[in-house]
């Protein structure tokens, strides 16, 4: 034993244990949660465990888990190890953010609004179990602690950052999304808009053109998913957390879908789904783009399919 700074003893195996933890972590983005293990790695043995009683042994359990878990937020892991989803470059398309409280709080308004909405006012997507229905002007005109709905989604975005690349605040759409039954169906690939040419040839312009972008949030607790193509042949469905919102720009071909490893039954999986225009482009009215840039190429023959949409597709 040694002493710490604070004058406390230090324990040498506990040192080891969370460096051979951290090690793993560091090496592989994935450490055992069985303290235990890493403990006896560190040279304890079943007969102290014995001697030291549930007590002790439990607390050292806990030392060993607080010093690991303090250790482990100054680690910043190799970009090799994150989820595409996680890494610097592809932040620029796509990325996670964590919702603020103040809109989570919004939720249970906007699912009520959604369920004593008529039928007839939803627009069932062609081929997949999802309904739509655009709730822009109620989010516009719906005020809660003397704010407009609308107002919050606009304060998150800003703090985002979209305004910074040209995305018009003033300009939002939102459709809330719905599942009609458990059924798998996967839309077909696609964008949210259509393609516009950014050229680069001349820079005078360059500031004013912006790609617009695309934002979806899960507003019931089941959460939602979505299958985003990082190039031909990676489609990754990723599920999108209760508390959590996706951002995607709008050349991330992506498709809406449950995929068969959800085994939850008979839920509605409620979600908002908001446009991010800019100046130079628009999201078009109920249509999505379904073509490569060469406007006769389907992304269905193009891109590698995931299993449900390959499953519907030779079912037909």
């Amino acid at each position: 034993m040694m002493s710490s700074k604070r004058g406390r003893p230090k324990n040498d195996r506990i040192e080891l244990a969370v460096s051979l933890r951290l090690r793993a972590y560091e090496n592989t983005n994935v450490a055992s949660n069985d303290l235990e293990y890493w403990l006896f790695q560190a040279g304890y043995s079943e007969e102290e465990k014995k001697k030291m009683g549930a007590t002790r042994w439990s607390k050292l359990k806990n030392t060993c888990s607080v010093t690991f878990t303090k250790r482990r937020k100054t680690i910043k892991h190799s970009e090799d190890l994150l989820p595409l989803w996680e890494k610097t470059i592809t932040r620029t398309y796509i990325r996670f953010e964590n919702v603020p409280q103040d809109i989570m709080d919004l939720y249970s308004i906007l699912i009520d609004y959604i369920d004593n909405c008529s039928k007839k006012s939803f627009k069932n997507l062609t081929g997949v179990n999802l309904q739509q229905i655009d709730i822009t002007d109620y989010i516009n005109s719906k005020v809660v602690n003397n704010k407009k709905i609308l107002h919050y989604f606009k304060i998150f975005f800003k703090k985002q950052g979209m305004e910074k690349i040209g995305v018009l605040l003033n300009d939002l759409i939102c459709n809330a999304m719905k599942n009609k039954n458990d059924n798998f169906d996967f839309q077909d690939p696609h964008q949210d808009y259509f393609p516009v040419t950014i050229s680069t040839d001349s820079n005078n312009k360059l500031n004013d053109q912006w790609l617009a972008w695309s934002a979806i949030v899960p507003i019931s607790k089941q959460g939602s998913w979505i299958t985003i193509w990082y190039d031909l042949t990676s489609p990754r469905t990723i599920e999108i957390k209760y508390g959590q919102m996706i951002f995607f720009r709008s050349d991330v071909v992506h498709c809406g879908g449950r995929p068969r490893v959800d085994t939850l039954a008979d839920q509605t999986y409620y979600r908002l789904h908001f446009y991010l225009q800019t100046k130079i482009q628009k999201a078009p009215d109920n249509k999505i783009n379904k073509f490569h840039l060469d406007g006769r190429t389907y992304f269905n023959d193009l891109y590698t399919l995931p299993p449900e949409k390959k499953i519907t597709m030779s079912s037909k």
